[in-house]
């Protein structure tokens, strides 16, 4: 994920001077035949990992079911997978060299909101749509969209929402945060202060620490907060760096001092490599997959944990069901359009409600953002996992934490001027 964009204008200029004559015609009638090939542009590198080596498993059961149950439109489906390294220049190439090379009629991906903003830009020049899985930048949907975006994942800027919708009721009134440098960083904390500052006017910031990307020694930053007394931190870090920052934090007794709030750290992706050792009693966004609530309990979520559990050995992480979803939508797409071709497909996706393990939803036609809602609790270590959970879970509707229409609507025109 990253924040400078100021090259993807001239990255997705250069890249299409590679198509040369190829035209759609030419490779909708390359396709007719053989199976249906779906592209998936992700990344498999660096902190990467965790979230897109699980989703690429949940993809590919998603496939085998559906070519056991006959395919789509009669064809097989068959994914081909690229690595860009979180580079958007590679992005790009490999984006073409799926859909011209390797014919694929269909992009799922990618995981670096960086790459994800070449590819919606890209799209627009070639009419070519893809549905994004992970990537969480809240532009993509907002000033950066375009009809042939679509996306998955909660964005960054619901996640703080939601966090503050449930915060506004708890008594704490000295806030800090603590957030890596880039758009993942600060736009949650700048989304959920907006929320609680307007629900909560008496609250105070009193401390704000960006370490940059990719820090690994969050020792200053421990102590400087502290240091301002809050009474709660806002902690945006992800991955090992959320990882790293708790077995800092634990022998400045930081969790016992400060209430932790935070928009990603309840996903297994997130929390899994500290075991036993996560903190009680955070304040967190989540994906608690074995939580005894709906839709964690249901039928067809049971199934979806049993069916991860037997192909990878592990209980699945977001970056599962991302993945898993993201077949199904398209899949139900592909259905109702009765074609691969981008411009029914697109019709067919908006407003189409499908059903997925965690219940069923549908992309808006404004933004085509997921309808996904945010499930809030309060972290426990279960010691039949081995790891943390939630409890005391809050659900927040997507229609509770999304921008509404005429938001969107105001942010775009305001880009355009």
């Amino acid at each position: 994920m990253t924040r400078r964009f100021a090259h993807v204008g001239l990255l997705v200029a250069l890249a299409g001077l590679v198509i040369g004559a190829t035209t759609l015609a030419d490779l909708r009638v390359a396709s007719a035949q053989g199976p249906l090939k779906v592209g998936v542009a992700n990344s498999y590198t660096g902190v990467a990992i965790p979230y897109t080596v699980p989703e690429k498993e949940a993809m590919l059961l998603a496939v085998e079911e559906i070519n056991a149950a006959g395919g789509l439109l009669g064809r097989q489906v068959k994914l081909i997978f690229r690595d860009d390294k979180l580079r958007p220049d590679l992005g790009l190439t490999n984006l073409q060299e799926l859909i011209y090379q390797e014919k694929a009629e269909a992009i799922l991906g990618p995981f670096s909101s960086g790459v994800s903003l070449a590819f919606a830009d890209w799209a627009k020049q070639h009419r070519r749509m893809f549905i994004a899985t992970i990537a969480a930048t809240h532009r993509l949907t907002n000033e950066f969209w375009n009809p042939y975006v679509f996306r998955v994942n909660q964005h960054v800027f619901f996640t703080g929402r939601a966090l503050a919708r449930v915060a506004a009721k708890l008594p704490h009134k000295r806030y800090a945060v603590i957030g890596q440098d880039y758009e993942g960083g600060r736009v949650p904390w700048e989304a959920f202060l907006a929320v609680l500052q307007k629900e909560r006017p008496d609250i105070e910031v009193v401390g704000q620490q960006f370490p940059k990307l990719g820090e690994t020694d969050f020792t200053p930053y421990i102590t400087a907060t502290l240091a301002a007394r809050p009474d709660a931190v806002f902690v945006t870090l992800f991955g090992t760096g959320f990882q790293q920052f708790v077995l800092q934090a634990k022998p400045y007794g930081f969790f016992e001092r400060v209430q932790l709030i935070g928009p990603y750290s309840g996903r297994p992706d997130d929390h899994r490599g500290l075991g036993t050792q996560a903190p009680e009693g955070m304040l967190l966004n989540g994906y608690p997959w074995n939580a005894d609530f709906p839709p964690f309990n249901s039928p067809a979520h049971r199934a979806f944990v049993d069916k991860i559990k037997k192909r990878t050995g592990n209980a699945p992480v977001w970056g599962s069901i991302t993945g898993y979803i993201a077949v199904q939508a398209l899949a139900a797409g592909v259905r109702k359009a009765g074609t691969t071709d981008n411009e029914p497909l697109i019709k067919a996706l908006e407003n189409l409600p499908f059903d997925t393990p965690l219940g069923r939803m549908q992309f808006r036609d404004f933004d085509h953002q997921l309808t996904i809602p945010a499930w809030i609790g309060w972290s426990k270590v279960d010691p039949k996992i081995g790891e943390m959970t939630l409890t005391k879970i809050q659900v927040i509707p997507a229609e509770q934490g999304l921008q509404t229409k005429e938001e969107i609507l105001e942010i775009r025109a305001k880009a355009k001027k």
